[in-house]
Formats: C-alpha cells, structure tokens, sequence
C-alpha cells in the first residue's frame, strides 16, 4: 500500500482539523451553487439576451440530466472499489482527486453574450462533473465514522461553511455590480473566476485530510459469492451487467422502504425547493417589486453570513431536543417570512427596506437551520438501511437524494420561467409592468409558501434522534458480530418500527445463518 492509499484508509479520530477540512468543499461548491441559484437566471435575462422561459430552461433541463447522472454516479461510487483505481485511491476519493481539476470548466458560464447552446451545454458539463465529486463527497462522513456527535462535528462545520459561503456569493457579487455597474456582466464574470479557484483549492484540502472504509469492510456476501461465481467459471457470467443493473435500480427503491428516509426527503425536498424558487425570484423582488438595485439585493443576501449562528444553533439542538421539533419552529419562521414579503410588496410601507432587512436576518437564520438538519441526518441513513438489508449503501441513498432533488429543482425552475413570461416580464428591461410584478409575488406567497408549508405538515411525525439511532447502531454491531435475531430487546424492535417501518423480523438478511 503505497502513501497516498495509507492516508486514504487509515481510519483516525474526527478532530476539528477534519472537520474543517471537509467542511471547505461545502463552502466552495455552496457558494458556486448559491451564485447560481441567486443570480444564474438574472445574468441569463439581463446579460445574454435570453427570455425567463430559455434561461430557466436551462437550469431545468441541466438538473434533469444531472438527476438521473446522480443515480449512476451513486452506483459508480458505491463500487468502484472493484476496480484498480478504486483500490488505490478510494471508491470516493478518487473522484475528488482527479475531479477536482475539471471544476474550472465553472468560470466557462459567466460570459456574457453567448448563444443559447453555448450556455446550455457549458451548464450542463460543469453540472456532470460536480455530480460526480458531489456524490461521493457527501458520503465521508458515513464512512469516516459511526458516532453520532462525531457526524454532527462533521455536518456543523459543513453547513457554517456553507453560510459563510452564501455570505460571500451574495456580498462579492454586490461589491463587484458596485464597481462596475449594474449593467455589466463583468461582475458575475469575475465572481465566477474567484468561486471556481476556491472549489479547487477546497476540493483538494478535503480530498487529503479526510478517508474512508478500507475495501475489506466495504466488501458484503453478495460481492464474495460474485467473485465466488467468476472464479469457478471460465469467463464473465452471461447477462451480468443486466444482473448488476437490475440489483442497482432495485436498490434505488429499496431505500424508500425506510420511513425516516422518505420523511426527511420529502421534508428536504419541498424546502429546499421552496427556497430555490424565492431565490431564483429575488433579485426581481428587490429591483422590480421594491425598487431597489441588484447591489441592494446582493448586500441583503449577503446577511447569509449570519447563517453561521443558525448552524451552530442546529448542531446544539439536534443532539439535544432532536430534528422534529426544530423544523417545527424554523419551517413556521420560513412560511411567516413569505407572508411579509408578499406583504411589502403589495403595500409598499414607508420603511419597506428596513423591515425587509430585519425580516430577511430572522429568515436566513431559520433557513440555515433547515439546510443543517437535511445534511445532518442523512449520513444516518445508510445505518437504517444497513439494518434493513445487511448492506451499507450510502452512495445509493446519496444518490436518490441527488435524483429527486434534481428532478424538482428543474421543474420549479422552468414553471417560474413559463409563468413569468406568461405574465408579460420583460428580458433586459429596467421595469416590469405591474402584471409582471404581481407574478414575482405569487411566486413567493404561493410557490414558495405553499412548499414549506407542506414541508411543516410532514415535519410532525418525524421520529429519528441521537438517542434511538445509538439503538439501531449497536444492533447492527451486535448482529455483524453474529448474534441472533431472537435475542434482540423489545426497545430495539419497538425503535426499528419507529424509525425505520419495517417490522424487525424483516430486516436483516433473512438468509444470514447466525440468525436462524
């Protein structure tokens, strides 16, 4: 085993170092998506002569693409530990490694003038890549670790990262419309620049400070008794590729039989999406609704920054009063938010900018909360699903995630798109008439609004928490250790109920012979 595959597999104790280390690539590939989600579709109408309906179908239709990559991608990861690169360099690692550099191809889309297919083609490669290094990446901590704080170190110096970088994809931007107007599409160029180098740069110092399960523990019964068939046979069983791709789309849906899963990312998915509605909209809001500039809406953005605090307040009250009851609090802060500034918009107040600003602090604090919780929890996935199965999949869970995500990220993105230009808005224009203006506020209240209230709704019967994950942890343990199904304790069916939905005498491998 050479250095470099040392360092990757050579299991260490999470330190803040770590932590850091692996929360860069969150703030770097955060802020690149930030700068897309908030000004991709501003820079398409006002500096590359494209219509709301072709610039957001340009976003959709490359989250459409990248959501069914993510499910090859997560299938890729999830087994190239077969492979000699894979053994080398780590079934996740090695993406990271030898990806990293193709992430400049992100500077490419921030030039203005360009055709349609330019943009479009430009978008969707750099889009393939980032899914690529995006996937694996996000499962380190389920390989790094099984400990429950440990994991949340990992997310809390993820997501403050992730804050700080949407403080910066928003204030940068701001400065730079400042310097060069707001008229220029100079300003998102160099901003481009600035978030590609850093992707790198973060890409790498994640990629070398963190590691991941050596091969031996990856390795389950169906991968041996497959190696087991090969080495009996002459040659590659007839129709193993069909094999392997069946069992792959049967683990896609297999993960949906664990029921926190399925709450946590229909909870992701409906809020998330909400905030990427009212963030494709926002500088409309503030330029055309309240009449303000593409500076002032940046600068307001820019109080992401404060986001910080909401992290940290997430990474303390996870562990301590647990997931359900804070989305219950945040997703209500988020709806009540959507009110007001639906509020401002129609009545124009006299301190309409001030109320904003303090409204806007309050949402970004709530919102950076939500965005901890989903990436918090999802590393614990995998677990439950490994009790279900015998198998630890979390490229395939984090692969779904990517899929749906994907999938609603377009749509929402190309009905704003449609139902903007069907409500008379403008491409390159200072104003837009009232019937567009009013567009841009049905878009928050109603498309945004409707989102996260649907998200609260489901939020109530969300059960997973520290102390009941600890149970399925060392049931696991227990059972990897050859104890038997019988012996398991009323808390431990009673939790695997719970959280999981599936009555214990279903999980596991049923043709594990220490369980008979």
């Amino acid at each position: 085993m050479n250095k470099l595959s040392k360092r990757i597999y050579t299991k260490r104790k999470v330190n803040l170092w770590t932590s850091i280390c692996y929360g860069l690539t969150d703030f770097s590939s955060g802020g690149a998506q930030a700068v897309q989600s908030a000004w991709m579709l501003f820079f398409f109408t006002s500096f590359c002569n494209l219509s709301a309906t072709q610039g957001a179908s340009i976003i959709a239709i490359g989250s459409w693409v990248t959501a069914f990559f993510g499910l090859i991608a997560g299938g890729i990861t999830d087994n190239f530990y077969h492979t000699k690169l894979g053994k080398i360099f780590g079934r996740r690692h090695f993406f990271l490694i030898w990806g990293s550099p193709l992430i400049l191809s992100y500077i490419l889309l921030w030039f203005g003038g360009l055709s349609y297919w330019y943009y479009f083609f430009t978008y969707l490669a750099f889009l393939l890549i980032q899914q690529m290094i995006t996937v694996p990446y996000s499962t380190l901590p389920n390989e790094m670790t099984t400990d429950f704080n440990e994991r949340t170190l990992l997310s809390t110096t993820r997501l403050v990262f992730a804050a700080f970088s949407n403080f910066f994809a928003n204030f940068i931007p701001a400065q730079l419309f400042k310097v060069f107007g707001q008229h220029s599409a100079t300003a998102l160029t160099i901003n481009g620049v600035f978030f590609a180098v850093v992707y790198l740069l973060g890409l790498w110092l994640t990629a070398f400070n963190t590691w991941e399960m050596p091969v031996n523990e990856v390795e389950n019964a169906a991968d041996k008794e497959a190696e087991e068939k090969r080495a009996k046979g002459s040659g590659k069983p007839k129709g193993s590729f069909w094999n392997i791709l069946g069992r792959q789309l049967i683990d896609y849906l297999r993960v949906f039989r664990v029921k926190s899963y399925t709450q946590q990312i229909f909870i992701y998915l409906l809020s998330f999406t909400g905030f990427d509605v009212m963030s494709m909209v926002w500088t409309y809001y503030v330029v055309f609704c309240l009449h303000g500039t593409a500076s002032t809406a940046g600068y307001i953005m820019s109080f992401a920054g404060f986001g910080f605090i909401g992290t940290l307040i997430g990474g303390w009250a996870v562990v301590k009063i647990g997931p359900r009851k804070i989305y219950g609090i945040t997703l209500t802060i988020d709806l009540i938010t959507f009110i007001v500034l639906y509020a401002l918009g129609k009545l124009h107040p006299q301190n309409a900018m001030i109320m904003l600003m303090i409204i806007m602090i309050l949402f970004i604090i709530s919102r950076a909360i939500d965005w901890f919780l989903p990436w918090n929890m999802y590393p614990f996935m995998p677990d439950l699903g490994e009790l279900l199965t015998g198998e630890n999949k979390a490229g395939t869970f984090q692969a779904v995630v990517s899929f749906v995500r994907g999938l609603t990220s377009g749509l929402s993105g190309i009905f704003v798109g449609m139902y903007l230009d069907h409500n008379g808005f403008a491409k390159n224009a200072s104003t837009q008439p009232i019937q567009a203006q009013n567009a841009i506020l049905n878009v928050i209240l109603f498309g945004s609004g409707v989102l996260i209230l649907l998200a609260l709704l489901i939020s109530f019967g969300y059960k997973l928490s520290k102390k009941n994950h600890k149970i399925i942890i060392d049931e696991i343990a227990r059972l990897r250790a050859g104890g038997s199904k019988a012996d398991a304790t009323d808390e431990v069916k009673r939790t695997t109920k719970e959280i999981i939905g599936v009555d214990y005498s279903n999980v596991w491998p049923v043709d594990d012979k220490s369980n008979k």
